[in-house]
């Protein structure tokens, strides 16, 4: 009970004839549009990783600036805090020798007036100041 089948055909005008190459080995056409995807994905990705690279670079210029003029920035603080720091120096030095003075003075105010006077004493007063000859 084999009954042969009768093989289908196409019939018409868009019907092409069967060819030698057809069968299931043949890949379909259907490829050329998915690797023409793939490549203007491809172009699109390239296309945004250099807008990217574009954009940072400037930014990493912007930065650039930005850290040089902080630097200088902070080069002059570090040059106006040693000059506090010398004048701060000389502010201490002063004080100290006024301090001392002070001390001094308190002790010849505290010295009973009558009593003679001891050559500690004259040490621990302080040492007139001779003013400078005018130069004609």
């Amino acid at each position: 009970m084999s009954e042969i089948r009768p093989k289908l055909v196409a019939v018409g005008a868009e019907s092409k004839p069967a060819e030698a190459g057809d069968g299931p080995g043949r890949q379909p056409e259907t490829d050329a549009p998915s690797a023409r995807r793939t490549t203007w994905l491809l172009a699109a990705l390239l296309l945004l990783a250099c807008l990217a690279l574009v954009i940072q670079t400037r930014r990493v210029g912007a930065l650039s600036g930005e850290v040089s003029r902080l630097s200088s920035d902070l080069m002059g603080a570090r040059t106006a805090l040693t000059a506090y720091e010398g004048r701060l120096a000389t502010v201490r030095e002063v004080v100290g020798d006024l301090s001392r003075r002070v001390g001094q003075l308190d002790v010849l105010v505290r010295r009973d007036p009558l009593a003679p006077v001891e050559p500690e004493d004259l040490e621990a007063l302080p040492a007139p100041e001779v003013p400078a000859p005018d130069a004609p």
